[in-house]
């Protein structure tokens, strides 16, 4: 599916990332779903998100009891064409990223790639959509 530049307007080939365009400008996927592994609810973000108990109880109520109220956040990169994850530092648990702890820098996540709370708890795959 072709993508039209933000910032010149050039329509742009399916699988291009840079903007052919001249502007240099990424394109990175419009939305990135979480699916619980344990319920099959899904929550869809857009935009940059702050994630923390009161939406990973629309996934599961049972495991969000241990997560902060802000855990991390997801956000679209427009620079590298990717969506980045940050954990919260002050979070009491930390959040795993593909079985390791995620660190409080951005890291760049990718299709099929889980999301836990501490090393088994809440169990997230991420969906890169466009």
């Amino acid at each position: 599916m072709q993508w039209k530049c933000p910032t010149c307007g050039y329509d742009n080939p399916d699988g291009t990332i840079r903007c052919g365009g001249g502007c240099g400008t990424a394109h990175a996927p419009a939305r990135l779903t979480l699916t619980c592994q344990r319920t099959g609810l899904t929550l869809r973000m857009h935009t940059h998100t702050q994630v923390g108990r009161a939406l990973l109880r629309r996934l599961d109520l049972e495991e969000a009891v241990y997560a902060s109220e802000l855990q991390f956040e997801l956000q679209p990169d427009s620079q590298r064409g990717q969506w980045l994850l940050k954990h919260c530092p002050t979070a009491r648990n930390p959040t795993f990223h593909n079985g390791q702890p995620a660190p409080a820098q951005p890291i760049p996540v990718q299709n099929g790639d889980t999301l836990t709370l501490g090393p088994k708890l809440l169990l997230l795959t991420i969906t890169l959509e466009d």
